[in-house]
Order: C-alpha cells, then structure tokens, then sequence
C-alpha cells in the first residue's frame, strides 16, 4: 500500500533532481523512497551532512541495479 505525500521544494533543485533522476533512469518518486528506505534501514540521515563538495559519479546501471534490488527488500524493515 501506498501514501500519496506532498512537500515544498525549491523550484530549481526540483529541475536539476528530475535530470539527474533522468540519467539514472529512476523517476524522483523512485529516489524519495529509496532515500526514505535508507532512512529507516539506517535509522537516521544515509550520509553524513557536511560543507564539503565531493565528486560523485552517477552509478553504473548494474551497481544502480544491484542497490535498488537491495532497497526493495523492504520486508526487513
């Protein structure tokens, strides 16, 4: 089952979260959950906040592939 949610975000990061979303071929509604499942699997926030800038590479379609099939297995929550 599922719950329809709504939260304001910035018009611009909604943009660049959409392209982004796009080149990992995942809808953002796909990353919200995948960051919420972390979320709860973590028990708190799946990274660590910081001020600096790192040089993330967009993931391979096979480690995408492999973390998503981890995430769905939400049964172990």
């Amino acid at each position: 089952m599922t719950e329809q949610v709504h939260y304001r975000i910035d018009r611009q990061l909604a943009r660049r979260v959409k392209q982004i979303c796009a080149k990992l071929g995942i809808t953002p509604t796909a990353a919200v959950s995948m960051f919420f499942a972390q979320l709860v699997k973590e028990g708190g926030m799946p990274f660590l906040p910081t001020t600096r800038k790192s040089g993330h590479r967009l993931l391979d379609k096979e480690r995408r592939n492999r973390r998503l099939r981890d995430l769905d297995d939400s049964e172990g929550w």
